[in-house]
């Protein structure tokens, strides 16, 4: 009897709190990410192992442990494209700017401060995997982390230097006779055209139309009875600048540059040349192809039809073109004009290692087009992908990459310590973060995916905190009535005195 006073008084603090862990939950049961936490009880013994004494009574209940529930909350659209939820494990990395200190969370309500910087709904700045100047990013665990940031300033303008482009030139197309002089004005003179942009030195845009005319049929490759065909192909800038051929310091007045491209009867490349109007003409023996596949950076030989190889050494179909674009004069009525550096130059290639532009019977068009350059341009938007990768937008069209999230996870999740405002820090029982790109295999297990245009619910279920307050005012209550039982019993024995 002597105990029960303590015993209740025990009951009555492990109740109390149990309500303060129900009460706390539901409160936050509409909180972004939130964790919903759990009392854990344990028996309380006057004696211990090494006692000889056995008192089978014991002295009341004791609150073991408050721990979170790190269980997955669902996800819910919000349309925002810097809102982004975890699916799986893993946290945010986040960074206290007052203190300077790394916390972590699963709310992934984020937004672009003043300054540019990517920051949670309490102001912290999100960190990531920073991307070099080609929006690559190499990440790996002992990688420094970056603060994200959103350059607000113009994307600089960049020349092109590289034009990679691939057609199906049509097996069917009529041959146009040698003797007709190619006219970019005049659409007999060649079977097919087709244009696109490049940018000069200070981000001026100009189209570049390619033209393609078939010259000749009947074998060309070097096993005989294999037919096939060939084609020139010509070049103009803004519908009339003729270029001349780049490369070489011989090349300093303007000629018609043109490549000869060679089909065999399978319809793939089997060679090509160049040359320029008044220079060598394209040259065979016997129908074996002369020249040899170049090697890297070799400059060809105008004239020469080099073979065509798609393995090892290999040689490419490819033209240096320069054109002179029109400069400003003293009269401004004289039109059109240039601030750019003159020569404007660039190489053009007709494929890659992989896949040469072909001649099947098919209608002509373009299959791959690739190449750098690009005009100036102002932030229009940004966003998070489904990788976790910042891309801002601007209004030229062009998208780059900027950063990744990072997600960091821990060997011992729940054991992680929360500091207020969604966010934790870790403890000695909670290991250190490892710090990886999001769906990153680790030892522990993969890390989460992120979901942009979402957030993290909570994980409160209200109908089973309901229940827990309600078991827990009763034991509230009932504690509370063990004491005013004890109560009654010693007033009795009071009486009796």
């Amino acid at each position: 009897m002597g105990f029960t006073f303590s015993q209740a008084l025990s009951g009555l603090d492990a109740a109390a709190q149990a309500l303060d862990v129900a009460g706390n939950n539901i409160s936050n049961a509409n909180t972004t990410a939130y964790k919903r936490s759990r009392v854990s009880f344990a028996d309380v013994y006057a004696n211990s192992i090494s006692s000889s004494s056995n008192n089978p009574v014991g002295l009341g209940v004791g609150v073991e442990s408050v721990g979170r529930i790190f269980s997955q909350g669902g996800l819910t659209n919000t349309g925002n494209n810097l809102d982004v939820g975890i699916s799986g494990d893993g946290f945010f990395v986040v960074r206290d700017t007052r203190v300077r200190e790394d916390v972590y969370t699963r709310a992934g309500q984020f937004s672009v401060d003043n300054e540019g910087y990517l920051v949670t709904s309490g102001g912290q700045r999100v960190l990531g995997f920073e991307a070099d100047a080609d929006g690559e990013i190499t990440a790996d665990a002992g990688q420094a982390l970056s603060e994200l940031r959103i350059d607000v300033e113009n994307l600089p303008s960049q020349k092109t230097t590289q034009v990679d482009v691939r057609f199906n030139l049509d097996a069917d197309s009529e041959l146009i006779p040698a003797s007709t002089a190619f006219d970019h004005t005049n659409a007999n003179t060649y079977n097919a055209t087709n244009t696109l942009t490049v940018f000069d030195a200070v981000g001026g845009s100009h189209t570049l139309t390619l033209y393609f005319k078939r010259i000749e049929t009947g074998q060309v490759a070097t096993s005989a009875g294999n037919g096939g065909s060939r084609w020139e192909v010509y070049s103009r800038l803004d519908d009339g600048i003729e270029g001349y051929l780049g490369g070489t310091s011989t090349e300093t007045a303007p000629s018609e540059p043109k490549m000869l491209l060679e089909f065999d009867g399978t319809g793939k490349m089997s060679g090509w040349a160049l040359t320029s109007d008044g220079g060598p003409t394209y040259s065979t023996a016997d129908g074996t192809r002369t020249g040899v596949p170049l090697t890297a950076g070799a400059t060809p030989t105008r004239g020469t039809v080099y073979a065509v190889k798609q393995e090892n050494a290999q040689s490419l179909p490819e033209i240096d073109l320069k054109f002179t674009l029109p400069t400003f004069a003293s009269d401004p009525a004289t039109g059109d004009a240039s601030a750019a550096s003159n020569p404007f130059t660039f190489r053009l290639t007709l494929g890659d290692k992989d896949f040469l532009t072909t001649q099947y019977v098919d209608n002509f068009a373009p299959q791959f087009l690739q190449q750098d350059g690009n005009s100036s341009g102002a932030l229009s938007g940004f966003s998070l992908d489904d990788q976790g990768q910042l891309v801002v937008r601007y209004d030229n069209g062009i998208t780059a990459v900027k950063g990744q999230l990072a997600l960091a996870n821990f060997r011992a999740p729940d054991e992680l310590r929360s500091v207020g405002g969604n966010l934790f820090i870790p403890t000695p029982g909670s290991g250190q973060a490892r710090r990886l790109p999001p769906g990153f295999v680790t030892e522990n297990g993969r890390l989460g995916t992120v979901k942009p245009g979402t957030l993290e619910e909570s994980n409160v279920d209200l109908t089973q905190e309901l229940v827990k307050l309600i078991v827990s005012q009763r034991l509230y209550q009932a504690n509370a009535k063990t004491i005013q039982v004890q109560s009654e019993a010693a007033q009795a024995i009071l009486t009796v005195v």
